[in-house]
C-alpha cells in the first residue's frame, strides 16, 4: 500500500463508508496520490450496493483550517458539520491561480454572487459562524462531536429509499454536464495561470514567508 492509500483511510458501517484524510503531518493537504485513491474508494462505494452515502472526515469532519480544495471540497458535499474553530478559505488569486473544483459555478448559486466574490476572490476568511450563515455548513458543534454527529446523518440518510433518495438528490444537484464543463473550463485556466510570472512571482512570495524546516 503506498503512503498516498494510508493517507486515505477507508472504513464501513452499516449503509454508510468513512474516508479519512489521514495526513496530519501537512495538515491533511491532498496529493495527486491521494486523489486518486479517494476517487478509487468513491468508485467503489458508489459500486457497492451496501454503500448508501459517503462520510469524508478530516481526523474530525471540518475541524480547523480548510484551504483551497478542502474548501471546495465542500461544495459537492450534501450535509456538513463543523467545528467551532474551523475556518474555510479559498486564496487562489492571491496566487495568481482560478478557483477550481467548480467553485466558480457552485458558490454563487450557493452564497450569492457577492459572497462567492468575498470567498474566491477577495480570499477572505469565513469562520465556522460565517460559513454556517452563507450556507456553506449545516451545522456548527463542539470538535468531539463532529464524527458522531456527521455518521448519525449518514446512517439515517441509509435508511432511508434509495432510490427516491437518489432521484431527489439529482434533482437538487442540477445538471452534471455543465459542472463537468466548468471544471474543464477552470483547469485549462488554473494550469494556464500556473505557468504565468504572477503565479510564480506569487509562490515565491508565499515559499519566502514560510518557517525553514528543521
Amino acid at each position: 500500500m503506498s503512503l498516498s492509500q494510508q493517507a486515505i483511510q477507508v472504513s464501513f458501517k452499516p449503509g454508510f463508508q468513512t474516508l479519512t484524510l489521514n495526513r496530519p503531518g501537512k495538515r491533511n493537504a491532498l496529493d495527486d496520490g491521494m486523489y486518486v485513491a479517494l476517487t478509487a474508494a468513491l468508485n467503489a462505494g458508489e459500486a457497492d450496493p451496501q454503500v448508501r452515502a459517503h462520510v469524508l472526515l478530516g481526523q474530525a469532519g471540518v475541524d480547523g483550517l480548510c484551504v483551497g480544495i478542502g474548501t471546495t471540497l465542500l461544495l459537492h458535499c450534501d450535509y456538513i458539520v463543523a467545528s467551532g474553530r474551523s475556518v474555510l478559505r479559498a486564496p487562489f488569486v492571491d496566487l495568481g491561480l482560478v478557483p477550481e473544483a467548480a467553485s466558480s459555478l457552485l458558490a454563487p448559486r450557493l452564497m450569492g454572487q457577492a459572497r462567492a466574490f468575498e470567498l474566491l476572490c477577495l480570499g477572505g476568511h469565513f469562520d465556522a459562524a460565517r460559513a454556517q450563515q452563507c450556507g456553506l455548513v449545516n451545522e456548527v458543534i463542539e470538535a468531539e462531536q463532529v464524527t458522531p454527529r456527521i455518521c448519525a446523518v449518514a446512517a439515517a440518510l441509509a435508511a432511508k429509499p434509495p432510490a427516491a433518495l437518489l432521484l431527489s438528490r439529482r434533482l437538487l444537484r442540477g445538471d452534471p454536464v455543465e459542472l463537468l464543463a466548468r471544471i474543464d473550463t477552470e483547469a485549462q485556466l488554473f494550469s494556464q495561470q500556473l505557468q504565468s510570472d504572477e503565479a510564480r512571482a506569487a509562490f515565491a512570495r508565499f515559499l519566502n514567508k514560510r518557517p525553514a524546516q528543521s
